[in-house]
């Protein structure tokens, strides 16, 4: 009877532990599907923020108002309709009035082109700009350069790259500008990815960093996450291959810049993926 009563027993008992143990999988099987319903629920279809680039048409409509309204105009735009460098040389006359101007006359000039051509400077409010000359010279044929810049636009307290606007003024008249802002730029409510997830992520990623005779390569390990420093930068991404004039569509993401200093690399991981979207060594390899 003892024997028969313990049989019955492991019995129960292993009925007990399966019973358990399916629970278990039908409860991870729930959660699992509820957090990817979750996770697709979370994408925001509003970012990243993206610029088409102007049909050919459109584009060359833009061009020829742009050159109209600034006669002196020497450089060109982007597919996107912003202030880009020089495409193919234009034989202009330099602006009659050659005079040397002062430091806050340069601005004034330089701050009232930028409203006169708030779609290709992409700025709606020149009060936000703040501008540096960088120099001012009388040049060989007597005409008087200036070079000045703005600083780097900054969205949510975050810069956004390559977004400095360089101007140069002949005489009293700005004939090249460079770089432009963005007038809208998406901010998400709450980030996907956390920072230390982005970090620890970069476990096996490979980077690569230049020498005199080529570039040496190596993969992120767990050790080389010691001493990394995060910050957050909007970065205008065109895809792996893609350039400024392509006709890709140009995103602007949010990411994580993650310096590794055993590395000497910096990676920029978005915030909303995870993926790592670029990177670039800080120092030439032995």
């Amino acid at each position: 009877m003892k024997h028969m009563a313990e049989m019955v027993y492991k019995k129960n008992k292993s009925s007990l532990i399966w019973s358990r143990e399916s629970l278990l999988i039908f409860l991870f099987f729930i959660l699992a599907s509820c957090h990817k319903e979750n996770v697709v629920n979370e994408i925001d279809p509003q970012y990243p923020t993206t610029i088409k680039p102007l049909g050919s048409q459109e584009y060359q409509t833009r061009l020829n108002a742009y050159w109209l309204q600034n006669p002196f105009m020497l450089s060109d735009m982007d597919p996107y309709g912003f202030c880009d460098e020089t495409k193919e040389f234009r034989d202009l006359p330099y602006p009659p009035i050659f005079k040397k101007i002062s430091t806050a006359e340069a601005i004034s000039i330089a701050r009232t082109f930028i409203a006169s051509n708030h779609l290709e400077t992409g700025v709606s409010d020149t009060s936000l700009l703040d501008f540096s000359v960088t120099y001012q010279f009388t040049a060989a044929d007597n005409y008087y350069v200036t070079h000045l810049q703005t600083q780097t636009q900054v969205v949510d307290s975050m810069e956004v790259s390559n977004t400095n606007i360089y101007l140069w003024l002949e005489n009293d008249h700005v004939v090249y500008c460079i770089n432009n802002w963005f007038p809208k730029v998406y901010i998400p409510a709450r980030f996907l990815i956390s920072p230390d997830n982005a970090v620890s992520n970069l476990v096996g990623q490979d980077y690569s960093l230049p020498t005199l005779t080529g570039e040496t390569s190596g993969k992120v390990t767990e050790g080389a996450l010691a001493g990394a420093t995060i910050s957050k930068e909007i970065i205008q991404y065109l895809g792996p291959y893609a350039d400024r004039n392509s006709s890709s569509n140009l995103e602007l993401r949010i990411v994580y810049k993650i310096f590794l200093p055993s590395a000497y690399t910096i990676f920029y991981v978005d915030v909303m993926t995870g993926k790592t979207l670029g990177s670039e060594a800080t120092i030439f390899s032995k």
